[in-house]
This record gives structure tokens, C-alpha cells and sequence, in this order.
């Protein structure tokens, strides 16, 4: 029973047996419901027979051994939810695919140190996720210390009110058999506001809001909730970094003028976990297009597509034709195969390569802490690598393309004074003239539409996402070589979404600088700049294998650092 300090009352609560076990008062009706045959989905019927005769006949020391080595086996066997908007309102949590895989991620992350982002879409359930995975550890780890933030104190802990946190673990822990909850577990005692404490292995849940965030002790693994609207975050980063091994920050999109943002723009890919709506079951084009008749579009934009420009008028690419584009099967057999670098300074700072095959980009990687000679043997390795092991030969990577201003000069440097690459390259110039591809519908050259090279290759993005929008949702059919796929990469996809066009006083389109984004906090959008260069008319050479590469060996760099 749960009660708040000093106004304890007694409470009367309707309970029922199944076996020796006694339900809590929730899982009675459920139950009183079931065996009345007011549960008319067969589906769930039966997922709630098998979930009362597993109560009802579990061995308490093999189920709990079963717990503690899985989380996906205890919350599909144990652990329920409640949503206030359905009927029932208290059903099993079942997880879905992509639920499993944040489950997974999150162990990887608190694995090995690490903070991650969570990006989502509303209404995806990774409240629930996040508290499981927190009473887990608290139920199951020695000593376990997880903490659990967010803007204001009652989203954290508020008695009675289902949408806080705390709230949550405590229906949770209601809806366990007793013989799951700690030894010596007292609900007056035990379950305090803000703070929850296993008598038996020591373990604790702190809740902490708003400016006090990170500020009540060490902890092992820390959940902030919707990250980017706490209003003084590098006040609570600071705190946070100090005092906690693991920090994920979770949250929808709000703009890009927040720590939040910065963070998803710098962190490593491995860092960052997408929730995406269509990756729901649940959810379908009927819930999206509900979506769109209950809220304003910037708000659907941001809290639904996940889009960060929402509110930014101008972009050159939507975040909607980006999405379509996410996944999507396009032929690639006897497709050639191209490369592209976006080249970075030393530091933090990230080289993106990626891999296309026909109009299907298929692989890409980043690398940090090389100096351009070291990046341009690096990619020799790759590039060699790759022609050697491509089953067949015609997938062999032929031609590679990469930003030759600034540092990229001294990689085209050092491939040059390499003999015998097997493949060629380009040097691309963003300020360089742009090619002379000729756009039919407007009746005009490139060179004539766009102020430089860099901005016709988002010229291009910007028709192929349109004509794979329209092609994926039915609007207008086009040729498969007019579209294209990208993977599930949460960088890349934030970072085609975020440029604006601008114009010339001749009316030449251009694309903002990277200097002009850093003033908006946006960093150097590398991935993009990537899939740019890999679509560029400049990148489309027709190159004839000349060597057998099958007899390739690994090369011997004449590098002291490599």
C-alpha cells in the first residue's frame, strides 16, 4: 500500500486468491473480467489466461532464477502497464521487436560507461521500458543505485497520478506476486517519496527534478526524461557527469537550440537509439493521420516525425521525405558500388565514409583522432579491402569521391603520391562550379540553377527524397533509378533535415554554410555531406577494372603512425 508522509489513511483494497497467491486489486477486476467473458479480443483473452496460470502455478525459485538472467523473459511473463485510454486499463507488457532492441542497447550502454540518446516518437511506451529497466536492476543487482530525472518534480513523483515515474514502478511492483518483491520489503518503510529502497540487497531508485537533477549522490545508472526541455540543462549535465557512471537522456524533439540537440550531433552513432513510430505495431497510417487531426503540424512534426526543423522555415529537405526514403527495397543486383568521404580535422571531430550500391546506401563508418595522412591510408585499407572481398567481382567499390577544400587537400596529397590504388577518385570542391547535369522540367543546366557544386548536390538529394516520397506514398509513381534508400542511421537522417536553402542575389540557389549552422548550434552535418558527394554528378565514373583483384595484398603503408 502506498502512502505519502503524514497523511496515511487506511485504505481498503479489493484482493483475490488465484492459488496461494493473492492479486493486488487491479489484477482482481482483470480477473473478475476475464472469468465473467467481458474480454471480447481473443487474443488478449487468451495472453491473460496463460498470464493467470503462470501466477497461479509458478515455482517462486525458478521463476525468479528465470528473472534475474532476463529482463525480455521477466516483463513478458510478469510486469504490466496502464493506459488510462483503453479497456482494460491495466494489460500484460508485451514487448515488441524494437522494444527488445533498446532493452539491449541499454545494457550495452551501461556495459560499457557509456551515455546515450534516446530519441522518440510520442506515445511509444519508453517510460515503461525505462522504469522496468530500472526496477530490474533494483529487484536483481547488489547495491544497485538508479536515479530517474526530469523537468518537474510531480513528471518524477506524484502519489496516484499514473503519468509519474515513480508512480509507475510503485503500480509496477503492486502487480508482482509477493514472492517477487525484496525480502523484508515494508511499503511504509521502504517506498518513500522520491526514493525507493530493496532492504535486501541495498538497492535504491532516487528521483530528482528540474535544477536538483544529479545533485543527490552517486549513482550507477541514471534515466532523464524528456531531456530537451529542462530548462537549465548544462546546470544538471554538470551535476550528472560528476556523480553517475551511465546517463541516457530520452526525449521528442524540441528544436535545435538545446543541450539535447548538441549531444545527438555529437555523440557516436552506437550512442543513439531511434523510436520511430512506424517501428510500433500498434501504430498504423489510421493512428497517423489521427495524429495530424489532433495536432497542430510543427507539434506533429516534432513530437511524431521526430523533426528537429520543425519549426525552421526553408530546409532543404523534409523531414517527411527523408523518412520515406528510411529502409525502402530497391533493386541493387549488378548495381555498381561508389564511395564517399567527408573529410574532418583532427580531435573530436568525425571522417564519415560511406558505401552506395546502385542508388542504395549500404554501409557507412566514422573514424576520430587521425591526422589526414593516416585518414587517406585508412581509406587505401578500406577501399582494398572491400575490392578484395566483394563476391562478385562487379561489386567491387570502383571509385571513391571526397571534399578536397580545406583538410581534404591533404588527403588527395597523400593518395596521390600513392601508386597503384586499384580504384580512382575525385576530389570534390563545394565551392567549384557545378556540373553542367541538364534538369529537364526546368529547362536549365546546373550551372545555371545552383551558385556552386555543394549546393547542386542538395539540389539532387532534394529531388530524389521528393520523387521517393511521392513514389512510397502513392502520390506519383517514378523509375527506380530516380529514388532512393537510405539505412536507419539517427545521425544521418536528423542531419539531411536540417540545412536551409538560401539565395543569391541572382537567384542561384545555395546551401547554408556549416559556419552559418554553427551559429544555430548545429554541427558540421557530415553524414549528409556524405550521401551528398556519394549522389554527385562528379562521383559517376565509369571506370574499368584493369587489375585482378583477387591477388591483391593487404598494402604496406610507408605511414610511421598507421
Amino acid at each position: 500500500m502506498i502512502l505519502l508522509p503524514k497523511t496515511r489513511k487506511k485504505i481498503k483494497r479489493r484482493e483475490k486468491k488465484v492459488g496461494d497467491i493473492t492479486l493486488s486489486p487491479a489484477l482482481t477486476m482483470l480477473k473478475e473480467k476475464l472469468d465473467r467473458g467481458e474480454i471480447e479480443d481473443k487474443k488478449l483473452r487468451k495472453l491473460l489466461g496463460d498470464r493467470f496460470d503462470l501466477i497461479e502455478s509458478a515455482k517462486p525459485e525458478i521463476e525468479i532464477a528465470k528473472c534475474r538472467e532476463s529482463i525480455s523473459y521477466w516483463i513478458n511473463n510478469w510486469v504490466w502497464t496502464l493506459d488510462p485510454r483503453v479497456e482494460p486499463k491495466t494489460l500484460p507488457f508485451i514487448l515488441f521487436p524494437r522494444q527488445e532492441e533498446y532493452l539491449q542497447w541499454r545494457a550495452w550502454v551501461k556495459q560499457n560507461k557509456e551515455n546515450g540518446i534516446c530519441e522518440k516518437s510520442r506515445d511509444m511506451g519508453v517510460s515503461w521500458l525505462n522504469i522496468s529497466d530500472q526496477t530490474h536492476c533494483w529487484l536483481f543487482e547488489e547495491s544497485y543505485q538508479g536515479g530517474l530525472g526530469s523537468r518537474k518534480q510531480e513528471l518524477v513523483d506524484r502519489i496516484g497520478d499514473p503519468k509519474s515515474l515513480f508512480e509507475k514502478i510503485r503500480m509496477l511492483l503492486r502487480n508482482l506476486p509477493n514472492w517477487m518483491l525484496p525480502k523484508g520489503f515494508d511499503w511504509r518503510r521502504d517506498d518513500n517519496f522520491l526514493k525507493l529502497i530493496n532492504p535486501d540487497n541495498g538497492a535504491t531508485i532516487t528521483g530528482e527534478a528540474g535544477d536538483n537533477i544529479g545533485r543527490g549522490g552517486r549513482t550507477t545508472f541514471y534515466d532523464v526524461d524528456e531531456a530537451a526541455f529542462i530548462e537549465r540543462p548544462l546546470k544538471v549535465d554538470a551535476a550528472l557527469s560528476n556523480n553517475t557512471n551511465t546517463i541516457i537522456y530520452t526525449s521528442s524533439a524540441n528544436g535545435t537550440g538545446n543541450l539535447f540537440y548538441k549531444k545527438r550531433s555529437e555523440y557516436p552513432p552506437e550512442c543513439l537509439f531511434r523510436f520511430y513510430w512506424r517501428e510500433d505495431p500498434r501504430k498504423d497510417d489510421e493512428w497517423r493521420a489521427a495524429q495530424d487531426r489532433k495536432y497542430e503540424p510543427v507539434t506533429v512534426a516534432s513530437e511524431v516525425e521526430i523533426d528537429y526543423g520543425a519549426s525552421v522555415e526553408g530546409l532543404f529537405l523534409p523531414a517527411t521525405h527523408v523518412l520515406s526514403a528510411v529502409n525502402l527495397e530497391l533493386p541493387t543486383t549488378n548495381k555498381k558500388r561508389s564511395a564517399a568521404l567527408d573529410v574532418a580535422t583532427e580531435g573530436k571531430n568525425r571522417n564519415v565514409f560511406g558505401i552506395k550500391e546502385g542508388n542504395t546506401l549500404i554501409h557507412t563508418e566514422y573514424w576520430q583522432g587521425l591526422d589526414t595522412t593516416q585518414t587517406a591510408y585508412k581509406v587505401v585499407d578500406l577501399m582494398r579491402s572491400l575490392c578484395a572481398s566483394a563476391e562478385p567481382r562487379s561489386h567491387s567499390v570502383a571509385d571513391l569521391i571526397f571534399d578536397g577544400d580545406g583538410v581534404g587537400a591533404g588527403v588527395a596529397g597523400t593518395l596521390n603520391n600513392i601508386p597503384d590504388l586499384k580504384f580512382s577518385y575525385t576530389v570534390f570542391h563545394g565551392a567549384g562550379r557545378p556540373s553542367d547535369r541538364w534538369w529537364n522540367a526546368l529547362g536549365k543546366y546546373s550551372h545555371e540553377r545552383f551558385a556552386n557544386a555543394r549546393a547542386e548536390g542538395w539540389g539532387i538529394l532534394e529531388e530524389r527524397f521528393r520523387k521517393t516520397h511521392d513514389h512510397v506514398t502513392g502520390e506519383q509513381e517514378h523509375e527506380n533509378d530516380e529514388l532512393i534508400s537510405i539505412p536507419n542511421e539517427p545521425l544521418l537522417i536528423a542531419q539531411l533535415s536540417m540545412p536551409i536553402k538560401k539565395y543569391t542575389s541572382t537567384g542561384k540557389i545555395l546551401v547554408e554554410s556549416k559556419v552559418e549552422m554553427k551559429k544555430r548550434g548545429i554541427e558540421s552535418p557530415d553524414y549528409a555531406d556524405m550521401l551528398m558527394m556519394l549522389f554527385h554528378p562528379l562521383a559517376h565514373n565509369d571506370y574499368e577494372f584493369s587489375a585482378s583483384y583477387e591477388s591483391l595484398e593487404p598494402i604496406e603503408t610507408k605511414d610511421p603512425y598507421w
